[in-house]
């Protein structure tokens, strides 16, 4: 019997920190997100200048977590065999809740992005 890590080789293209990467990876990009631009909104309205970061932070986030979402997605179709205790159906199970989590990591990124566009940071 071999170990989870041992299944996830690179020669399938699957697996592994790919695969975790994908999963969480939209968590992780919104809660960067959200905490970065809590820290940077009170330096945003000391300089006004420095709001074009608020809209880099929110692009490098998305776009992670579109990645997220590319790497989930590769993970749903690329399992052939989707049995409840098969490899295939334990990377399914993964691809299909990093989609979920990732998509409404995504929405939230981009609510939060827009808030930037209309509200004053020193109000």
């Amino acid at each position: 019997m071999s170990s989870p890590a041992a299944e996830a080789g690179s020669d399938t293209g699957q697996g592994g920190v790919r695969a975790w990467a994908g999963t969480v990876g939209g968590i992780a990009a919104w809660m960067v997100h959200i905490s970065a631009l809590a820290s940077l909104i009170e330096l945003t309205c000391e300089r006004p200048a420095l709001e074009w970061g608020l809209h880099l932070v929110t692009a490098v986030t998305a776009g992670f977590t579109v990645v997220a979402l590319w790497w989930c997605w590769a993970l749903v179709r690329g399992s052939e065999d989707h049995d409840a205790g098969s490899r295939g159906g334990r990377l399914r199970f993964l691809g299909l809740f990093g989609l979920i989590m990732s998509g409404f990591s995504l929405v939230l990124i981009l609510w939060e992005g827009s808030y930037v566009l209309f509200l004053d940071p020193c109000a």
